[in-house]
């Protein structure tokens, strides 16, 4: 028989696997979440996936503070930290405008390029419209109006937008993406 407290087994073989499961799910929603594929199957687990996980983060911070508070006593621990939060306080302000306040948005940058026309597209790219022609040409996209937008001729060939945007700045750099 094993000299090991219930408690322990507890937190040992149940909390850790099920905390590993868990940041395994969370990763891969989140991969899919930020490629845009099979939102409405995972956002919203993904969202409560994430609580449990930081549940488990708390309670393996609270149970292991001890250990947890020696890295602050270490200058390179004391850096990474440090750094970590500067770098997670710039993704989330640089990702979490709407951009409706006149700030920088990716989310908004990219949005309005995947639903301008086509030909606004590849004015900004530097890619005349002889080119974009032939950038829809040669990937199939048979019958695609120059004026559509990426969103538009995705759904219409069955192609992820950002796929569209690719074929047409790899066309700009020479080697349409295929």
């Amino acid at each position: 028989m094993s000299t090991r407290s219930t408690s322990d087994l507890l937190k040992r073989d149940v909390v850790t696997p099920v905390t590993a499961i868990v940041f395994l799910a969370i990763g891969v929603t989140g991969i899919m979440l930020f490629f845009h594929t099979g939102e409405a199957w995972v956002k919203e687990g993904h969202e409560w996936l994430g609580l449990v996980f930081v549940a488990a983060a708390v309670w393996h911070l609270f149970r292991h503070w001890r250990g947890f508070s020696g890295y602050f006593r270490r200058s390179l621990p004391q850096v990474a930290l440090v750094l970590s939060l500067i770098v997670s306080a710039g993704v989330i302000t640089l990702t979490a405008r709407d951009g409706g306040d006149g700030g920088f948005s990716p989310r908004a940058l990219i949005t309005a390029m995947e639903t301008a026309p086509l030909t606004e597209t590849a004015a900004v790219l530097g890619l005349p419209p002889a080119a974009l022609e032939g950038v829809l040409r040669d990937q199939g996209w048979k019958g695609a109006a120059s004026d559509a937008s990426a969103r538009t001729l995705g759904a219409a060939v069955g192609k992820d937008p950002m796929a569209i945007l690719a074929a047409l700045h790899g066309a700009r750099q020479g080697n349409p993406a295929q």
